[in-house]
């Protein structure tokens, strides 16, 4: 089922977004912690994939066991940074054959020492080119071999061969702030209507803790002509060294309260917990108050702080 089927028939969506555990980990600890949620309804799970050197293999197979045993849509992202464009057909013959429908289309981050992508033989470049690649999936376009044209009756001069059509829905990302290589707000919602433009069905943006942003954001996206979902993507911070990485990796703006409280008890972990829970609750409810079509939270696979979060604004 596409996700978007959702966000037509209800007012607000929740869903959450997980990781695979690190390899040689139980899968079953992550499916546990997702059980913990269900009580919330959660509509789908998005499933991110390690960079190559995360050592988290097992995306596919995870979105795949989150619907077949707990009976959830799931979401496997899809990055494409380091492959080329045959083995992206091949990774998305994989998820079409494990049924896997929904796609979240990033480029994903680029290999430690690069900071901008570089042009590769057969290798795709941004995250539009791989919304490009599944859309032509769905069309039932496939890449064609060289000594196809010897037993097909196929133009040389083709790059494609026809094959059966896939059903994916297209996500992809949006950045309230900019994206950490071009901070022109005005270029990013440009590029991100070109990636909707070529086919993507949904928007989930980057994580933020200030709502005005995300209402700026999307009152821009609406008048470049964007018109599909945009969904919020929430994260609760749950220990002092998210910090760095949300500001120098993310570059994702902490207010000075939140991140003064987090710094101030960076040795006590319940207390970093307690008033992540405040905060983001607070977000939360200004959010749904102003009629958000839903929130996606990232748990990163802390799903006490998130069952906290969804037990308050429940209340």
């Amino acid at each position: 089922m596409h996700i978007t089927k959702f966000y037509e028939d209800n007012d607000f969506v929740l869903s959450i977004e997980i990781m695979p555990p690190r390899n040689g980990v139980d899968i079953n600890k992550v499916l546990e912690g997702i059980k913990k949620l269900q009580i919330f309804d959660p509509k789908f799970v998005a499933v991110t994939q390690g960079t190559q050197m995360s050592l988290r293999g097992g995306s596919s197979a995870l979105a795949h066991q989150i619907k077949s045993k707990l009976g959830i849509e799931s979401v496997r992202h899809f990055t494409l940074v380091g492959k080329s464009k045959f083995v992206i057909e091949n990774e998305l013959t994989k998820l079409n054959y494990l049924e896997i429908q929904n796609i979240m289309a990033l480029r994903g981050d680029l290999p430690w020492g690069e900071d901008k992508c570089k042009e590769k033989p057969d290798e795709l470049k941004f995250a539009k080119d791989l919304v490009d690649e599944i859309l032509r999936k769905n069309q039932g376009l496939y890449f064609k071999r060289k000594t196809d044209v010897d037993f097909e009756e196929l133009d040389e001069n083709s790059i494609y061969r026809n094959g059966i059509k896939t059903n994916f829905c297209v996500g992809v990302a949006g950045y309230p702030e900019g994206h950490k290589e071009c901070k022109d707000k005005t270029l990013n919602v440009k590029y991100l209507k070109e990636k909707v433009d070529a086919g993507a069905n949904i928007i989930f943006t980057q994580m933020f803790f200030n709502a005005n942003l995300y209402f700026d954001f999307v009152n821009d996206c609406r008048a470049a002509g964007i018109v599909v979902p945009i969904v919020p993507g929430i994260l609760p911070i749950t220990f002092f060294g998210q910090i760095g990485f949300l500001e120098k990796v993310c570059d994702v703006t902490i207010p000075d309260e939140y991140k003064e409280l987090i710094t101030n008890n960076k040795n006590d972990k319940q207390k970093i917990m307690d008033y992540s829970v405040e905060f983001i609750t607070k977000l939360c409810k200004e959010l749904k108050s102003k009629g958000v079509p839903g929130l996606h939270m990232y748990t990163m696979n802390n799903f006490d702080a998130s069952q906290k979060i969804l037990e308050n604004l429940h209340k």
